[in-house]
């Protein structure tokens, strides 16, 4: 299941479904919205630059402009270590780590290859001062 993440007009981050109003009668005013825990599919507007679909890995979830230290461990040779942003690469069409040096990692799902952690130290919305 897919899940996506939004910014309100006050900065603040809603994670659920995401909705779409065409501000048609019985709909609120044209937008996207994030849903909440209770099911409202209108529960959070959010601003559309800041929406962006996410995966889950390891138990957590991780969006597009997410900020993460990535260890990815192959089995012959010695872990790495990267800092980059999560990205959604359309050429491999799967979840990405951009890092520092611009250079695009494996898929994310690629566990079969490599063992991968993860830590997440903000996104760039949030955090413009730490892009990568």
């Amino acid at each position: 299941m897919f899940k996506f993440s939004g910014h309100d007009i006050n900065g603040n981050r809603h994670i659920g479904l995401l909705a779409e109003s065409k501000g048609y009668k019985g709909q609120p005013e044209k937008g996207f919205y994030i849903s909440n825990d209770a099911g409202s599919p209108w529960a959070y507007q959010v601003r559309a630059e800041t929406v962006s679909p996410g995966i889950e890995f390891d138990g957590k979830w991780y969006f597009i402009g997410d900020l993460v230290t990535a260890v990815w461990y192959d089995y012959e040779e010695p872990a790495k270590e990267t800092t980059g942003e999560i990205i959604f690469n359309k050429e491999w069409n799967c979840f990405c780590i951009w890092d520092e040096a611009n250079k695009i990692l494996n898929d994310l799902n690629a566990q079969d290859y490599y063992y991968w952690t993860l830590e997440k130290f903000g996104n760039k919305w949030d955090n413009p001062e730490l892009e990568v």
